[in-house]
């Protein structure tokens, strides 16, 4: 069986060994963008990803809101903790306050979701320039990539997917780099952990998409924004 490389994020080398939670800024940071609504993903070398950092701890919300809400308010908040152990302190607490606790304690951010773009191109079969028989060989590889792309998302550990097929574009974030082409676009959601490494994050993922890797375009995708 051939070897494939592993997936990787385009984050420099120091971030690799760290926790989520101690790269959250740096990483938010990587995908600002000026279109409302979106975020900017990170390259990496089989397409690109994009990080919703989404779920948060309500209890370490009450260890460090102290020093940013009233003592009645904290109080308030630890009785419908008490009560409701899996109430959402975060949909409580003022959006710029809960903001405020993000940025002096990001261990608050428990994990998330992050949005992995693959993509598979030279789906097309352009009759005019084969002979039949070259024609239905081409139709019958399509036919096992898509095969092997839907028994992999069905049987797979993710949180969900989609597709689309339509103009990409791959290569470095210049213009004399960009590669174009039509094919599918794979969406795949992961549910992640904040206290685990980018590194581990990296395998899991490479883990998961073995079984398509063989189909896949191994290049940077450059041409997509992200909502949040």
């Amino acid at each position: 069986m051939p070897r494939f490389a592993k997936f990787r994020f385009s984050v420099p080398e120091r971030l690799r060994g760290k926790k989520l939670y101690e790269v959250l800024s740096e990483i938010e940071k990587m995908q600002e963008c000026s279109e409302k609504g979106s975020i900017n993903p990170i390259t990496t070398n089989y397409g690109c990803a994009g990080f919703h950092f989404c779920y948060y701890d309500s209890n370490k919300i009450l260890q460090y809101c102290g020093d940013y809400v009233s003592a009645q308010e904290k109080n308030r908040l630890r009785m419908l903790l008490e009560k409701d152990s899996g109430a959402l302190l975060d949909e409580e607490i003022e959006g710029d306050t809960l903001a405020k606790i993000v940025k002096d304690h990001p261990d608050v951010v428990a994990g998330g979701l992050i949005t992995v773009v693959l993509s598979m191109a030279g789906l097309d079969v352009k009759y005019e320039e084969f002979k039949l028989e070259e024609a239905i060989k081409s139709l019958r590889w399509n036919l096992q990539r898509l095969e092997n792309l839907k028994d992999t998302v069905e049987k797979g550990r993710f949180a969900d997917y989609q597709w689309d097929y339509g103009y990409m574009e791959f290569g470095e974030d210049t213009d004399y780099d960009i590669e174009e082409d039509t094919g599918l676009t794979i969406y795949l959601d992961f549910d992640f952990e904040t206290d685990e490494t980018l590194e581990a994050l990296e395998k899991e993922i490479d883990k998961s998409i073995d079984p398509l890797k063989r189909y896949l375009t191994r290049a940077p995708r450059i041409d997509l924004y992200l909502s949040r």
